[in-house]
């Protein structure tokens, strides 16, 4: 159990070393929001501008769409963007900025919310811009993650247990989290950390500063087992789903012997492990990820 409780606190603590989290008192926790961030079709891509959130829509910028393989073109004067697919049945969509009405093929069609621009970027309600050109939009709140996926896409359970444990665990991180529990619904914090058992990439515990998520991955699927939040005496302050205690044992294997991963409030991340000898390691990034995956780290050491 104190074994248990011992990696528990260094983990939540982000390793075997200090780490901006611990000096983040817990007024302070809603200053370090964690931006939105875009996966697509297995991938996370690189933004500029993040999605937002504004009266309970998320608009997403018209440029991450690329990324379906779409095109789209801007003209000033009219403040109007036009969207087109290029698979075998065209789609064009025009968005006006400030306007609910878009016009799919030439037929209007009313948005929930008008488009908007931030820093100098078009954004789009994701929901309707995909739906309409036939991609599916799954936003997890956990994470606070969107993704878009096109219908032929298939996620290759094969690439969680290739050799390569950097690309197993990117691939891991990249699926939605699923819950069958009501979960605790606490807002996602900025300082993203994943711990991985030795050796594995199909569970990981998922903490942002605040609230931890146990996942497990089976057949294709992200599960999340429970959550917890960390409590001043040793214990759980919040637990949601299958989690008792400090001694359940889903919790060993992320205690006992693991690699953690972590992305700090600049941007930087932060890689932590024992090496061979049972040595604590720790190196860290010199530049900003460019995009979310970089979290996971390529370590000296194939554990």
């Amino acid at each position: 159990m104190r074994r248990i409780l011992t990696a528990l606190i260094l983990t939540i603590g982000l390793g075997f070393f200090s780490h901006p989290v611990v000096t983040i008192a817990a007024m302070d926790y809603d200053a370090y929001e964690a931006e939105a961030e875009v996966n697509v079709n297995g991938h996370f891509i690189q933004m500029d501008v993040h999605p937002v959130r504004d009266k309970n829509h998320l608009f997403i910028p018209i440029r991450t769409l690329e990324s379906l393989g779409l095109t789209y073109s801007w003209n000033p004067s009219s403040q109007t963007t036009t969207i087109q697919s290029m698979e075998k049945e065209r789609v064009k969509m025009e968005v006006e900025v400030g306007s609910k009405v878009a016009f799919i093929n030439g037929i209007d069609k009313q948005m929930d919310a008008p488009a908007q621009i931030k820093n100098g970027r078009v954004l789009v309600p994701i929901r309707f811009v995909s739906e309409n050109l036939g991609y599916h939009v799954n936003y997890e709140t956990i994470r606070n993650i969107v993704f878009l996926t096109a219908n032929a896409y298939k996620f290759d359970v094969s690439v969680l247990s290739q050799k390569d444990l950097q690309a197993a665990r990117k691939a891991a991180i990249s699926l939605p989290l699923e819950a069958s529990f009501k979960m605790l619904g606490f807002s996602t914090k900025a300082l993203h950390n994943y711990t991985f058992p030795a050796g594995r990439a199909d569970m990981y515990l998922f903490n942002d500063s605040y609230t931890s998520s146990i996942v497990e991955i089976k057949d294709g699927k992200a599960v999340v087992r429970g959550q917890f939040v960390y409590g001043a005496r040793s214990d759980f302050a919040y637990t949601a789903g299958n989690i008792t205690d400090l001694a359940d044992p889903v919790l060993r294997p992320l205690f006992e012997d693991n690699v953690n991963y972590s992305k700090n409030l600049n941007g930087t991340t932060s890689t932590y492990y024992t090496d061979d000898e049972g040595n604590p390691k720790r190196f860290s990034s010199s530049n900003s990820i460019k995009t979310y995956s970089d979290i996971i780290q390529k370590l000296p050491i194939n554990k």
